[in-house]
């Protein structure tokens, strides 16, 4: 990554990019408050429970100043590890859950390494409930989203609330990590992913911005592949950027149509070429091993090729397929981008994030100020 950054450095004419200053050291812990934890507000009339769990990756030197949080969720997928994956919740006894919230560990490491602490929040319970209820399933991934900040904001202004003492290390020991007073609620980005980009996008829709918890403020949201939530509630306050792939067969959501002309603040679109649904998360992907790890593209007519699927076209011509190393450079690279400019306030980056400059032939940037 570190060469990557280099690379983008020239390009853009600066001496450092943000990337290539990975000053800090990485320290990861995990939290479980249950497999069926939250409940979803009842006005919203959603019929499901899920889990209140999360990976965080954060500086370790974290007595110097606040570092913003960066929150992510995962989309739709299989949710127990046996057979070729199932949609129980919780998953039987002796049977694994298919972790989706660690499928993003390599960009959560690289924004941590740069002063961000993230966390990357499990949503099964709502993937194996979510069928049959698609007028709620958006507003109960925002909800989710909410309790989880609420609970942070809780625990970095008083060092209390649910997540206190609930840390563990990568050995299973306790941890003794103290994020009081480090955490800076008040700048906030979201990632989402799939059903998890129609998820964040829903949260910060301009109707739902007092639905966030109190001492919550989110500045900026960048979202995988993400799907349509149905409702049209429009984003024009927050800066938002989506990512999706030629050859994804599950673009659905049109939110940078919806809301250009009308935003107030940045939005961007990045298209790849060659790009699929799932290469965005490792536990997706067929790399992995895992249960129900797969290549979502249509194969093209020749090896490495994918058939594309883009919006108002009726044919499918092929393109060359990225790997998934080089589609999660790609999402690495833009997604730091974006939160180091939106988040931090580093306008060095603006050319690559307004497309003037790309250092990748697959990408395509549709930008509106």
């Amino acid at each position: 990554m570190k060469a990557l950054w280099a690379v983008v450095a020239v390009a853009l004419g600066i001496t450092a990019a943000p990337a290539q200053a990975e000053t800090y050291d990485v320290g990861s812990v995990t939290y479980n408050l249950g497999d069926q934890a939250f409940t979803p507000p009842a006005s919203i009339g959603y019929d499901g429970r899920n889990e209140l769990d999360g990976v965080v990756f954060y500086p370790r030197d974290l007595a110097h100043g606040t570092h913003p949080l960066i929150m992510i969720e995962h989309g739709l997928w299989d949710t127990c590890a046996v057979g070729t994956g199932t949609q129980d919740w919780p998953c039987p006894s002796g049977v694994g859950q298919i972790p989706s919230y660690r499928g993003y560990d390599y960009l959560a490491k690289q924004l941590a390494s740069q002063g961000f602490v993230v966390v990357s929040i499990g949503a099964n319970g709502i993937n194996a409930t979510s069928f049959g209820q698609a007028p709620t399933v958006y507003y109960t991934r925002a909800a989710l989203i909410n309790a989880q900040l609420a609970m942070w904001q809780q625990l970095s202004a008083t060092g209390g609330g649910p997540l206190k003492g609930q840390f563990t290390d990568a050995q299973g020991h306790k941890s003794t990590v103290d994020f009081k007073g480090h955490v800076d609620l008040t700048d906030v980005g979201t990632i989402g992913h799939s059903m998890g980009g129609g998820g964040v996008m829903q949260q910060i829709a301009d109707i739902r911005h007092d639905e966030w918890p109190p001492g919550v403020n989110v500045r900026a949201t960048f979202a995988f592949a993400p799907t349509d939530n149905w409702n049209g509630e429009i984003v024009t306050k927050v800066p938002f950027a989506t990512m999706w792939g030629t050859c994804d067969q599950v673009n659905t959501g049109s939110y940078f149509q919806q809301s250009k002309g009308k935003n107030a603040v940045p939005i961007y679109r990045y298209t790849l070429t060659g790009g699929n649904h799932d290469f965005y998360n490792t536990q997706w992907s067929p790399s992995s091993g895992q249960v129900a790890g797969h290549d979502d593209a249509v194969p093209g007519t020749r090896p490495g090729y994918c058939q594309a699927w883009i919006p108002g076209q009726t044919t499918h011509p092929d393109q060359k397929e990225l790997t998934e190393q080089q589609q999660r450079t790609i999402a690495s690279t833009y997604v730091t981008a974006f939160f180091q400019r939106h988040l931090k306030g580093n306008k060095a980056v603006d050319p690559l994030l307004d497309g003037k400059v790309n250092p990748f032939d697959a990408v395509k940037t549709d930008f509106s100020p």
